[in-house]
């Protein structure tokens, strides 16, 4: 596998294919175009304007918390990447956690409980009717008042008024002085999502994205069609992307698909690389988002003592499992963010390093000299169970023994209600959005975890900018308490992995939010004549 670095890992794309390499996350010597997206490098066939790539995804009930058209109605955020399609967004996140204006021309902090909008003049839903300061505003009260306060996080919550001040603007009041980081945590994401206001019915959504949806068969397939009154249209390479049911469970299903040409694009896992073959290669994405990691249930029982915590995280041969289940496409993660980001705290890199013989000190130390018996719940796909059988063998040789159980339902089975416990997870959570599995009321929370120390630094990073100077420190704080406290089981910081079809896709580039396969409609293009 050919790769291209940066400035570190998680800075890197690599796309094997025969007609260009692109990079996505690039450093400022990279070559961007108008829109700040990555664009090829070369280029040695013609882009089909009108060209529809067929995505392999997993649309059923069961998948990712349903699909759904209503963002209200959603269970989790892991379909990010369709809804932006749809309905678009305030403002767009690139792959390096930069935030560009999209329906908002722009957006201001003005002090510590004010954030103005403005958006671009003649906006409209791709019914006509204006996308303006009053449908924001509906829109947003509407998702405060339906939306799963779990699923939206709580932070979202502090949006305590929506004034508008003009036909393009508005004012938005945020509790508590965290303006700021509200206006980082949400104003690129899911929870302002706005749809037409009055609208009920979303059998035939309507939005100001991208994209409209033009066809739906439940649990089989959707249709999108780019759509013209988009403000940035000119910037959109695709004209329809068509998504074919593909269990994301079930990573033989996306290769066999990709081979027999259902699919141009899907994700895929280390298992299936040497089923790349042909006219169909991998696409790499490091991702400081994407992790591997283990949720702790740390209310009682053995993971009530962080010594116990501790023994776990250093009885994990990250290396050694990286190469034997990510082929080595995934790079150890022992605090939150990976070395090379500004956020990374050098001082506890190695606190939790891989060290079995400490680690059976600190199991004895806490009274569990002969082990013990732990649940171990797993997520299918994403390398899961193939991990989850590496992890129990390491865990093994310090005495930890685990019962590895692969739920129909991730989030039923195991977070809501909580069980004790741990869980195998891979993670997507992005930015700010990474501590709700330490404090607050998420989900990701699993059994009400609370540090006093650790919630008020989280509220402390809500009140500045991730480009500040006081966002590092504040961060360097927080890896201290979680990674000393061994809060979570920390583990591999992943690629991004898919499956392409080189004949008829020209460059790929993904979704920089959440862990499936969306395919960026900036930076995928279909060949003309394929």
């Amino acid at each position: 596998m050919k790769q291209t670095h940066r400035s570190a890992w998680w800075r890197s794309v690599a796309v094997l294919g025969l007609f260009l390499l692109i990079a996505a996350g690039c450093s400022s010597d990279s070559d961007e175009g108008e829109s700040g997206e990555p664009s090829p490098t070369t280029e040695v066939a013609a882009a089909d304007p009108a060209g529809v790539v067929k995505v392999g995804y997993d649309i059923r009930e069961q998948a990712g918390g349903g699909w759904y058209f209503d963002p209200t109605k959603a269970k989790s955020t892991v379909h990010d990447g369709f809804y932006y399609m749809l309905y678009g967004r305030l403002l767009r996140q690139t792959l390096d956690g930069e935030f560009v204006p999209d329906l908002a021309e722009s957006t201001t902090i003005v002090d510590g409980s004010t954030i103005e909008i403005t958006l671009r003049e003649g906006l409209t839903f791709s019914d006509g009717t204006p996308f303006d300061a009053a449908a924001v505003k509906a829109g947003l009260e509407r998702n405060l008042a339906e939306a799963d306060r779990g699923v939206m996080t709580e932070g979202f919550y502090g949006l305590t008024g929506v004034e508008v001040t003009g036909d393009t603007t508005l004012t938005l009041t945020i509790a508590d002085g965290k303006a700021a980081g509200w206006h980082d945590s949400y104003l690129a994401g899911v929870q302002t999502t706005i749809t037409k206001p009055g609208q009920t019915d979303f059998s035939d959504p309507i939005g100001a994205g991208p994209f409209t949806v033009t066809s739906y068969q439940p649990d089989s397939g959707v249709t999108y069609a780019k759509s013209d009154s988009y403000w940035d249209a000119e910037s959109i390479t695709l004209g329809g992307i068509e998504i074919v049911q593909v269990p994301s469970d079930q990573p033989a299903s996306s290769s066999a698909a990709l081979q027999a040409g259902q699919v141009d694009l899907a994700l895929t896992d280390a298992t299936q690389l040497s089923a790349l073959t042909g006219a169909v290669e991998l696409f790499t994405q490091g991702d400081p988002n994407q992790t591997q990691g283990m949720q702790m249930c740390k209310a009682d029982g053995p993971l009530s003592d962080a010594r116990v915590r501790k023994a776990i995280n250093m009885g994990i041969d990250r290396e050694g499992l990286g190469e034997a289940v990510f082929a080595g496409t995934a790079a150890p993660q022992t605090q939150l963010w990976p070395e090379g980001h500004r956020f990374n705290n050098p001082d506890v890199n190695d606190v939790l390093a891989y060290d079995p013989e400490a680690a059976k000190q600190l199991l004895a130390d806490a009274g569990y000299a002969d082990g013990f018996d732990i649940d171990l719940y797993v997520v299918a796909g994403v390398n899961g169970t193939e991990s989850a059988e590496v992890i129990d063998s390491q865990l093994a040789a310090i005495g930890v023994s685990t019962n590895i159980i692969v739920p129909a339902n991730y989030v039923t089975e195991f977070l809501n209600p909580p069980r004790p416990g741990m869980g195998l997870f891979p993670g997507n959570a992005a930015g700010r959005a990474k501590l709700n599995q330490f404090s607050g009321s998420a989900l990701a929370n699993v059994c009400s975890y609370q540090n006093a120390e650790l919630d008020t630094l989280v509220a402390e990073l809500a009140t500045v900018s991730d480009s500040s100077d006081e966002a590092v420190e504040i961060w360097h704080q927080i890896e201290e308490i979680v990674v000393n406290d061994a809060a979570n089981g920390f583990i591999l910081f992943r690629s991004r992995l898919a499956g392409y079809n080189t004949d008829h896709l020209g460059a790929v580039a993904l979704w920089p939010q959440g862990t499936v396969t969306v395919p960026d409609p900036r930076g995928t293009w279909v060949i003309a004549g394929s």
